[in-house]
Protein backbone atom coordinates (compact mmCIF):
# COMPACT_ATOMS: atom_id res chain seq x y z
CA UNK A 1 0.00 0.00 0.00
CA UNK A 2 2.92 2.81 0.26
CA UNK A 3 4.18 2.00 -2.95
CA UNK A 4 0.72 3.00 -4.46
CA UNK A 5 1.22 6.25 -2.07
CA UNK A 6 4.51 6.68 -2.93
CA UNK A 7 3.87 6.57 -6.82
CA UNK A 8 0.20 7.93 -6.26
CA UNK A 9 0.90 11.30 -8.24
CA UNK A 10 2.19 9.24 -11.06
CA UNK A 11 -0.91 7.16 -11.52
CA UNK A 12 -3.14 10.48 -11.49
CA UNK A 13 -1.12 11.63 -13.99
CA UNK A 14 -1.66 8.72 -16.41
CA UNK A 15 -5.20 9.00 -15.78
CA UNK A 16 -5.31 12.12 -16.42
CA UNK A 17 -3.79 11.75 -19.49
CA UNK A 18 -5.79 8.74 -20.54
CA UNK A 19 -9.01 10.55 -19.87
CA UNK A 20 -7.86 13.88 -21.87
CA UNK A 21 -7.06 11.56 -24.97
CA UNK A 22 -10.27 9.55 -24.85
CA UNK A 23 -12.53 13.55 -24.40
CA UNK A 24 -10.10 14.48 -27.87
CA UNK A 25 -10.67 11.17 -29.44
CA UNK A 26 -14.76 12.09 -28.85
CA UNK A 27 -15.06 15.32 -29.81
CA UNK A 28 -12.54 15.47 -32.70
CA UNK A 29 -12.63 11.72 -34.48
CA UNK A 30 -10.20 12.50 -36.96
CA UNK A 31 -7.58 13.52 -34.35
CA UNK A 32 -5.10 10.89 -34.00
CA UNK A 33 -1.07 9.95 -34.15
CA UNK A 34 -0.49 12.14 -36.84
CA UNK A 35 -2.32 15.21 -35.37
CA UNK A 36 -0.27 14.84 -32.04
CA UNK A 37 3.13 14.24 -34.39
CA UNK A 38 2.04 17.64 -36.28
CA UNK A 39 1.71 19.00 -32.66
CA UNK A 40 5.19 18.00 -31.66
CA UNK A 41 7.08 18.94 -34.69
CA UNK A 42 5.44 22.76 -34.25
CA UNK A 43 6.39 23.12 -30.74
CA UNK A 44 10.27 21.42 -31.27
CA UNK A 45 11.99 25.07 -31.79
CA UNK A 46 10.18 26.65 -28.45
CA UNK A 47 11.37 23.20 -26.84
CA UNK A 48 15.23 24.18 -27.96
CA UNK A 49 14.54 27.96 -27.26
CA UNK A 50 13.69 26.72 -23.80
CA UNK A 51 16.22 24.14 -23.44
CA UNK A 52 18.17 26.84 -24.01
CA UNK A 53 17.46 29.58 -21.65
CA UNK A 54 17.04 27.09 -19.09
CA UNK A 55 20.56 26.21 -19.33
CA UNK A 56 21.58 29.86 -19.17
CA UNK A 57 19.40 30.53 -16.23
CA UNK A 58 20.73 27.43 -14.09
CA UNK A 59 24.02 28.36 -14.59
CA UNK A 60 24.10 31.54 -12.98
CA UNK A 61 23.60 34.29 -15.81
CA UNK A 62 20.37 35.86 -16.55
CA UNK A 63 19.75 36.10 -20.46
CA UNK A 64 16.41 36.75 -21.35
CA UNK A 65 16.98 37.71 -24.83
CA UNK A 66 14.84 34.95 -26.92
Amino acid sequence: MTQMKKHAWVISLAVLLAVLLALTKIIQPGFGASGIESLARAALPFGFATSGMAVVIIAGGIDLSV
